[in-house]
């Protein structure tokens, strides 16, 4: 029998688990340098050494003296020095690079977390020159008959506009004709004449802002022009039927950037090139004006100059000067003033350019033939890029560059034997095709549908040709072809027409502690035939271990017989799989990982079905846990998605895993420690020591060095003390013969506090306990004469009184206030 001495009893409530977790691995990069470690010792013996306060031009790579790049460190290994460390934080954008096959490692230093992005300005030899070989042709089909010289424009909805004479003489004077054709190739507006007359030889084209688009013509021998404003669907606005007077012989028409109704003309006679700017209406918003006082040399391809908008709003004009080898360009705004005049590559004639962001890229063409690209900036107008000759030669007549979306090139060149030449960024030739046709062939780019139209026109044997070519230029940024090591690197990246991301074609490649982040193609989601992983490794031995894959197109496809993926994170590949291994037998071993919200976490092909997948959380795969090609058995694994061609072993659980935090709200947040009693939860998670090394399943490792709780704590005032049991599961059996059977699956100890009265002071105590989100509460029946008996108990949440039993004692004091708390009742204890 308990005998209560103390007038007091002692709550200790609200408690604050003190579990310190002490990690026994980590995934991904870190600042450990305990966890983290090196395969071997740096020195300036066998490294160079790379910092953000490096000097490309000065730095020998020491580690008192490093080089700015991962470029210029590479260009420095040797058999010896064969080791590349990052000794700062911060972002490095690196070019693409083909590593020297004596390079053996790539790691941070110790206690640094650097990201490397690409900075695509890749030489030639690292695209991938079949994706642009094999580009798709959506359609073919067959033109008009008497064609002439053609020209073609994108237009805002996607479609293309061709514009033609249809003459077979000599003069190539002519009526004037347009299709219009959609994205795939369909004539979506048929052949629709323009004007009629014999007389007609200059004309031009071009789209407006608004989506509309504009022709314009004279006939020879006059000043006097017309023009035409279309609908993009190839509908009739507006006809301007009035002689507009500027140049004779000529005509060159541009949108005006910044403007959705006006273009501006350019024409020329003997003495001087004139430019004026006009409304789609015919009103003249900028009067006749003297660009140059002398003759412009236009043919009748339009080739030896021409006006593009300026993307900062007005235009830019580019030209050869009549009976000389100089070119020039002039800038103008939207209101027609000239901004900049200069020359462009003194010695050439034909020239065309083309405008990305804030720089314009000429190629100009030689007396000999000889084609030369040089680009300069529309801030300063100053030389980016100096003129270099690049291979194609172009023959009279004919020259036309186009920027693309990917910042590369295509390059038409040539009259009697024309070419269509695709460029790299750096002007390095990519891929050239020939073309059948003894005259011209244009090209047009829509932006908005990346689609390039290729137009031939042949007045010996007439055709037209609208060939679509999508998809295009895919480059490698980072190629290795012997053993390699990559540590402690975060890799991030957002790369439209990036092939393949980090790529090894034999070796060992190990991967040990580094982030994959964001590794995603903007638009060209090619996944059947060119999926982005974010490495390709084929080896004879590779590991991936401790990395962190996190919101990427796909993970990690790997082509060999020897295969260990341990210790790794995979969070949100949505379109590949995780990892995808191509190889077979048991030396392939996916080992303790986590796979959150995966396409397919894990695919198997060419396999056997000896491969050794166990210890791993599969947790909501899209569309498969595990894809076989042969039937494979996995164990020790809690999985909630179902799988193909693999069947479930020892010890594998279908339920949720209860992460802390899966980082499906917000990555910055996820937490893949599991939820365990220790940590203070209700219930363990079912990965916990389910792995056949006694560890918990999944990719953390880790230990709970302190257990203790800290609470909060308050006296009050005694209150009657009723103890009590409650039977569990209780069952009552009655037989026939009125013998009778009680069973119970065991009992729960109820302990009953009653205040007949309480002072207002203790109440909001009680109160404070009482609304306490954790119910968990030790009580001290005798806190002064036996502080260390005590019993941990739960409160039972039932109705209390708040109330005196006389209003006017209201804020003294509360009368009948109970609280109740039970915990289970261990017998013989």
């Amino acid at each position: 029998m308990s005998f209560h001495r103390d007038k007091i009893v002692k709550f200790d409530y609200n408690p604050v688990l003190n579990a310190q977790i002490d990690y026994l691995n980590a995934v991904g990069a870190t600042d450990s340098t305990t966890l983290r470690t090196l395969d071997f010792t740096p020195s300036d013996t066998n490294t160079i050494y790379v910092s953000k306060t490096g000097d490309d031009s000065t730095g020998t790579g020491t580690a008192a003296d490093p080089v700015l790049t991962i470029k210029k460190a590479e260009s420095l290994i040797t058999a010896v020095k064969c080791n590349i460390v990052i000794l700062d934080d911060g972002i490095y954008e690196e070019e693409s690079l083909a590593f020297d096959t004596n390079c053996r490692n790539i790691s941070a230093a110790l206690g640094k977390k650097p990201t490397i992005k690409p900075l695509l300005v890749p030489s030639t030899s690292n695209y991938f020159i079949e994706t642009i070989k094999g580009a798709t042709v959506v359609s073919v089909n067959d033109g008009r008959i008497n064609t002439r010289h053609s020209k073609s424009i994108p237009l805002a909805n996607g479609n293309h506009v061709i514009v033609y004479n249809q003459k077979d003489d000599t003069t190539w004077y002519g009526d004037i004709f347009f299709v219009i054709v959609d994205k795939n190739g369909n004539i979506v507006k048929s052949e629709t004449q323009v004007m009629t007359s014999s007389s007609i030889r200059y004309w031009d084209i071009c789209a407006l802002e608004s989506g509309n688009f504009v022709i314009m013509y004279d006939w020879t021998g006059t000043d006097s022009k017309k023009f035409k404003v279309y609908s993009g669907e190839g509908s009739l606005v507006y006809e301007h039927t009035t002689g507009i007077v500027i140049g004779q012989d000529s005509c060159l028409i541009s949108s005006v950037g910044g403007h959705s109704d006006r273009f501006v003309v350019v024409g020329w006679v003997t003495s001087s090139t004139q430019y004026m700017i006009i409304s789609v209406t015919g009103t003249i918003i900028k009067s006749y004006t003297v660009l140059f006082s002398a003759k412009i040399d236009v043919d009748i391809y339009m080739t030896k100059g021409g006006v593009i908008p300026r993307p900062a709003g007005g235009f830019i004009v580019f030209f050869k000067i009549s009976g000389s080898a100089d070119n020039r360009w002039c800038v103008c705004d939207n209101s027609g003033a000239i901004l900049n005049y200069a020359q462009i590559l003194s010695g050439t004639d034909l020239c065309s350019g083309c405008v990305s962001g804030n720089g314009i890229t000429f190629v100009c063409r030689n007396t000999s033939n000889q084609l030369y690209f040089i680009e300069f900036s529309l801030i300063d107008y100053s030389i980016i890029r100096n003129a270099s000759l690049v291979t194609p030669t172009g023959d009279s007549y004919y020259l036309k560059i186009i920027r693309l979306k990917d910042l590369n090139y295509v390059l038409v060149a040539g009259y009697t034997s024309p070419t269509v030449t695709f460029l790299s960024r750096d002007w390095g030739v990519i891929s050239t095709e020939a073309i059948s046709s003894n005259d011209p062939v244009d090209v047009s780019y829509n932006l908005n549908t990346d689609r390039l139209l290729i137009n031939y026109t042949n007045h010996t044997a007439p055709f037209r040709v609208y060939e679509y070519i999508k998809g295009g230029f895919l480059v490698d940024w980072w190629k290795f072809s012997s053993d390699i090591t990559l540590n402690g690197i975060i890799f991030d990246n957002l790369e439209e027409y990036l092939y393949r991301y980090i790529y090894s074609s034999s070796g060992v490649f190990k991967i040990k502690w580094c982030n994959f982040t964001n590794i995603k193609r903007v638009d060209y989601k090619d996944v059947d035939s060119y999926p982005l992983y974010v490495v390709n490794i084929t080896g004879s031995a590779i590991e991936i271990l401790n990395c962190k894959i996190s919101e990427n197109d796909a993970g990690f496809n790997l082509t060999s017989n020897s295969v260990l993926v341990q210790y790794c994170q995979f969070y949100k590949q949505l379109l590949n799989p995780a990892v995808h291994v191509i190889g077979a037998g048991a030396g392939i071993i996916v080992n303790h990982n986590d796979f959150l919200y995966n396409y397919v976490s894990v695919k198997l092909e060419d396999n056997n079905g000896l491969e050794v997948l166990k210890n791993n959380i599969f947790y909501t795969s899209l569309l498969y846990s595990i894809q076989a090609e042969t039937a494979v058995t996995y164990t020790n694994s809690v999985e909630n998605a179902v799988s193909f061609n693999a069947t479930t072993g020892a010890q594998v659980i279908r339920s949720h895993p209860h992460y802390i935090n899966d980082g499906y709200v917000s990555l910055e947040v996820m937490d893949l420690v599991l939820k365990s009693r220790e940590l203070g939860y209700k219930f363990e998670s079912p990965a916990i020591r389910l792995a056949d090394d006694l560890k918990n399943a999944g990719s953390v490792e880790f230990e709970i060095a302190d257990g203790s709780r800290t609470w909060d704590t308050i006296y009050v005032m005694k209150p009657k003390i009723k103890k009590g049991y409650n039977p569990v599961g209780a069952i009552e059996t009655i037989y026939k013969d009125g013998d009778v059977d009680t069973y119970r699956d065991s009992s729960t100890e109820v302990l009953k506090l009653e205040w007949d009265s309480l002072t207002e002071s203790d109440f909001q105590k009680l109160l404070t306990l009482y609304f306490c989100s954790n119910n968990l509460v030790q009580i001290t029946l005798d806190p002064e004469s036996e502080p260390g008996v005590y019993g941990t108990y739960r409160l039972v949440y039932d109705k209390i009184n708040a109330s005196p039993k006389n209003w006017q004692f209201d804020d003294i004091g509360k009368n009948d206030f109970d609280l109740t708390f039970k915990r289970a009742y261990n017998e013989g204890l």
